[in-house]
């Protein structure tokens, strides 16, 4: 079978046997990479770029990455040579501040000093980000690819890839791939209860044990004042060894809970359960079917209900309405740019989602954060954002969790509340910056049901607090500009 390879940017340095692409002749297919790429899901084998991707913005080549994820086959790989900001900052540092550097051998002998030697490398020729290799991964994964490693000039052990450096500054050669998924047929999934209310704990834990799906391990840190957790979850265990209890010393407070909770974690898949909420039977056994049928999806969620403290079902709010009638598969990052844009959480509390451990436990300073933002009072929401940078939701119409509203939670504290909407804010920032949010307004998802290939716009339901988040934006933007002129 025939082999795709890419060459992003080719210029004129042309490769035999592979697509060359570029916004400027000679190419082989006209090319504008912040467009994406014309291609179909899992198409490309490799994909090779030199001297192309630090003239993108940083979001836009998360979305170039992002694309380059979308049609890599499982295995293959993308080659991206450039410019290394460490190399440039020791050449700086350097008695020898011109070294081997291309732009001497390009008319630009010239150069006077090293200032001007480090302007021109960072803003000359079109330039809009350079990287150094802990920058590139970090974008890398933000994107939904993991490195392979940094290689030496010229050198791959992919044999396509090989020998394909035509400048002496590429000195940042990094190949990255898909993420390794488990071919177990039976994968652990780890259910994290982040306890610290006793009200309503026993019939949250019940509900981990009733799972149809029995590959568990479920696990308990008690942030509570007294020992009522402890003696429920002791009793249930006795009974069924997959339980393990750990009582926070000293109290880890709410964020901290489940930071602990998922540090825990031996499982492939993270299923949190908040301890007043409860799930169907049959919710992880459902989810875990979707992850093994669609290997691009990172996050799953499903349609909620709502109750009360007597566990009686409540009306649907905005943010609980079924999305569609049927399962679907969502274009992550239009979800992302939905969820921020419309800044209503759509997609569920915690205890609503599933996903794979792997897909957050790079994000720094934690899994709550999103671009180094911690998500104080919309930690979920940062997670769901980190999610789908990485590859498509799905949503599941059928209801699989029951989300408890009551006085005693800490969603009804009004300082939480009053740090979430700040929060809520901040995510238009980061999701411009990180490529979530190509869009200021909603237009709609786009989504395929199951079994079908077709994509369409799914409408959703917005807020009506963002027209006047949104002006709050532009009037914070419009400042920044005006104390840079």
């Amino acid at each position: 079978m025939q082999k795709t390879f890419l060459n992003i940017g080719c210029g004129r340095q042309h490769i035999t046997g592979f697509v060359n692409m570029d916004i400027v002749k000679p190419y082989d297919r006209k090319l504008d990479a912040r467009k994406g790429l014309p291609f179909p899901e899992c198409s490309v084998d490799g994909i090779y770029s030199e001297h192309f991707f630090e003239h993108l913005t940083q979001a836009e080549g998360l979305g170039f990455l992002r694309e380059c994820r979308r049609v890599l086959k499982p295995g293959g790989v993308v080659r991206i040579a450039m410019p290394d900001l460490d190399d440039l900052v020791r050449r700086y540092t350097s008695e020898d501040w011109r070294g081997d550097g291309d732009m001497f051998k390009l008319g630009f002998d010239w150069v006077e000093n090293r200032c001007e030697m480090m302007n021109i490398a960072m803003r000359e020729w079109g330039h809009k980000h350079v990287y150094n290799e802990e920058e590139l991964v970090r974008i890398a994964r933000y994107a939904g690819l993991e490195p392979i490693g940094r290689c030496r000039h010229g050198c791959s052990d992919i044999p396509e890839l090989a020998g394909r450096e035509t400048r002496n500054s590429s000195k940042l050669i990094m190949e990255f791939t898909l993420p390794a998924r488990s071919s177990e047929s039976r994968p652990l999934v780890s259910v994290l209860i982040p306890a610290y209310r006793a009200d309503y704990f026993r019939q949250a834990l019940t509900s981990a044990l009733s799972q149809t799906y029995s590959h568990l391990e479920i696990i308990v840190c008690d942030d509570s004042a007294n020992n009522s957790i402890e003696s429920m979850t002791r009793e249930l265990a006795q009974q069924d060894g997959r339980v393990t209890y750990i009582r926070n010393q000293p109290p880890q407070g709410g964020l901290g809970n489940y930071l602990n909770c998922f540090a825990r974690a031996n499982g492939e898949f993270i299923k949190f359960l908040n301890d007043d909420d409860v799930l169907e039977p049959n919710c992880i056994e459902k989810m875990l079917n979707v992850f093994a049928a669609h290997p691009g999806v990172t996050l799953v969620t499903s349609k909620r209900v709502l109750i009360d403290s007597r566990g009686e079902r409540l009306p649907d709010l905005p943010a609980t309405q079924r999305l569609c009638r049927e399962d679907s598969e969502m274009d992550g990052i239009s979800c992302a740019n939905a969820l921020i844009a419309g800044q209503i959480n759509f997609l569920g509390e915690p205890s609503t989602a599933m996903f794979r451990k792997i897909d957050l436990a790079w994000v720094k300073p934690h899994f709550m954060s999103i671009g180094g933002l911690i998500g104080i009072g919309a930690g979920d929401v940062a997670m769901w954002l980190n999610l789908l940078g990485r590859g498509n939701g799905y949503y599941i119409a059928e209801p699989l969790s029951y989300f408890r509203l009551h006085e005693q939670q800490r969603q009804q504290d009004p300082a939480i509340q009053q740090q979430g909407q700040q929060t809520w804010r901040k995510f238009i920032f980061q999701g411009r910056r990180l490529g979530l949010m190509p869009h200021l307004l909603v237009w709609g998802i786009r989504s395929r049901s199951a079994g079908s290939n077709v994509w369409r716009t799914m409408q959703i339901v917005t807020s009506p607090l963002f027209l006047i988040q949104l002006r709050g934006y532009f009037r914070i933007a419009k400042e920044r500009y005006l104390r840079r002129g």
